[in-house]
C-alpha cells in the first residue's frame, strides 16, 4: 500500500509530479483523496454514518472515521473514487448518484 503512486500538487492545485504514498505522507505533499459521507433522515431525525477503523490500522486505529474514503491513485480521477465505496462498504454506487460538496483544502 505504501508503494501506491499518487499525484503530487502545489498549493495552487497544479500537479507537479507523482510519488509513492509513503513519500507523499513523509514529506507532507498535497495529494488527492476521496471522501464519501453517507447521511439519511428518518422520521425527522438526521443520521451521519461512520465506520469504525480496525485496531490494526497503521494510522488512527480503533477510531471512528468517514463512511468511505481513500487515496486517488495517480491514474485515477475523482470519478474513480466510488471504488472506495465498493471496497470499504461493498456497495455499488454510481458517481452521478453522489451529491458533490466540493474540494476542501486540509
Amino acid at each position: 500500500m505504501e508503494t501506491e503512486l499518487l499525484k503530487v500538487f502545489d498549493s495552487n492545485r497544479i500537479q507537479t509530479g507523482v510519488a509513492s504514498r509513503e513519500e507523499v505522507h513523509r514529506l507532507g505533499h498535497w495529494h488527492e483523496v476521496f471522501h464519501c459521507w453517507f447521511a439519511s433522515s428518518e422520521a425527522g431525525v438526521d443520521y451521519l454514518y461512520l465506520q469504525h477503523r480496525c485496531a490494526m490500522k497503521k494510522d488512527y486505529p480503533n477510531l471512528w472515521d468517514i463512511t468511505a474514503a481513500g487515496h486517488l491513485l495517480a491514474h485515477e480521477t475523482v470519478y474513480d473514487g466510488v471504488r472506495e465505496i465498493k471496497e470499504e462498504l461493498g456497495i455499488d454506487v454510481s458517481f452521478v448518484e453522489l451529491v458533490p460538496l466540493g474540494i476542501r483544502d486540509y
